[in-house]
């Protein structure tokens, strides 16, 4: 998780779901994209 929380990996989207889905939360409760992205 440090690796996305710093920006140094961007999960792909099977990944971010999978992760919204153990944590109970819909993807884009957890990431969201930047300006800049």
């Amino acid at each position: 998780m440090n690796f996305i929380e710093t920006g140094r990996y961007m999960p792909s989207t099977v990944v971010a779901l999978k992760i919204a889905r153990y944590f109970g939360r819909h993807a884009d409760e957890i990431f969201q994209l930047e300006e800049n992205d």
